[in-house]
């Protein structure tokens, strides 16, 4: 009866009946792409769950010690098996991540970085350049591809690391120009994203030392 108050997908006419069996037909009208959805009612084995690659909890309705091996078995298969618990407790919620060691994150943030104008780049160890009127939204050691640029063409199509000089101007972190010609016109910089690589801890990891 309680989760009528929070569950869109039930009425007062599932009463009594599978939760899951009730939303299925909803959650299909909402997937109709292709996505197969159905209702198991297996015991959660680690042989059952070692046939997907994500497990999603919402509530914990088993227990604890039997959760952490669950939680364990995941994080321990090769590849992993991707954990996610997200659940409330009245006023207070929790939401735990294992994606398991050695996690590769392409995209860190799902921004998409405009391309900025330049105006200046000096001949000089390190070079320096200096934006036309876009100012730098970048920071210093992002990473940063040049392209377009006539007069120092050894400078495009390569990848630098930089550092911030102030809103308009940024160094090319080791990058000598001194004797690579003078720039001319044209060219533009874009920030670019390198994979980082994370280590999520396992369940009982987190709890023990969260943070």
């Amino acid at each position: 009866l309680k989760d009528l108050g929070t569950q869109f997908y039930l009425n007062e006419n599932h009463i009594g009946q599978n939760r899951a069996d009730c939303c299925l037909e909803s959650l299909c009208s909402l997937n109709q792409n292709n996505l197969k959805i159905k209702v198991t009612k297996q015991q959660l084995t680690t042989q059952f769950i070692s046939q997907f690659n994500i497990l999603v909890f919402t509530e914990l309705l088993i227990e604890q010690q039997q959760f952490n091996q669950l939680a364990n078995f995941c994080h321990n298969q090769n590849p992993s098996i991707h954990l996610i618990l997200a659940q409330t407790t009245g006023l207070s919620a929790q939401i735990f991540i294992d994606f398991g060691p050695n996690f590769i994150v392409t995209d860190p943030d799902g921004e998409q970085y405009p391309k900025k104008i330049i105006s200046q780049i000096s001949s000089s160890n390190p070079a320096i350049i200096k934006l036309s009127y876009n100012q730098i939204n970048f920071s210093t050691d992002d990473y940063v591809i040049i392209n377009g640029v006539k007069g120092i063409n050894q400078i495009n199509s390569k990848i630098f690391k930089v550092k911030v000089i102030n809103n308009y101007s940024f160094e090319l972190v080791d990058f000598d120009s001194t004797n690579l010609g003078t720039y001319k016109y044209g060219g533009y910089v874009q920030q670019i994203k390198i994979p980082i690589t994370l280590n999520h801890k396992t369940y009982e990891q987190a709890i023990r030392e969260p943070g």
